[in-house]
């Protein structure tokens, strides 16, 4: 399992999403797709999306929709700071 550290900036948690770091992006597929998401404890996965078209280095972001955004608001504060496992 891999964990970095994600500050969770205004748009990640309105909006539910998060950008992968190039120090970890080599983790992710280079061709992006679906990706599954596993919020806090929980077993049960999220299905998000990941993409390496939305950030001009072609890092990932990774897409949750609703569920991840909702998770981050019921969670977190904006701008606070956590650990992202994978």
């Amino acid at each position: 399992m891999v964990v970095f550290k994600l500050r969770l900036e205004n748009t990640y948690w309105s909006k539910g999403f998060f950008n992968v770091s190039v120090d970890f992006e080599r983790v992710l597929s280079e061709n992006g797709g679906p990706v599954d998401i596993y919020l806090g404890h929980e077993t049960k996965s999220i299905q998000g999306t990941m993409t390496r078209r939305a950030n001009l280095n072609a890092t990932p972001r990774i897409f949750g929709s609703k569920a991840l955004r909702d998770f981050f608001q019921s969670s977190s504060a904006r701008n606070a700071e956590g650990d992202i496992s994978s």
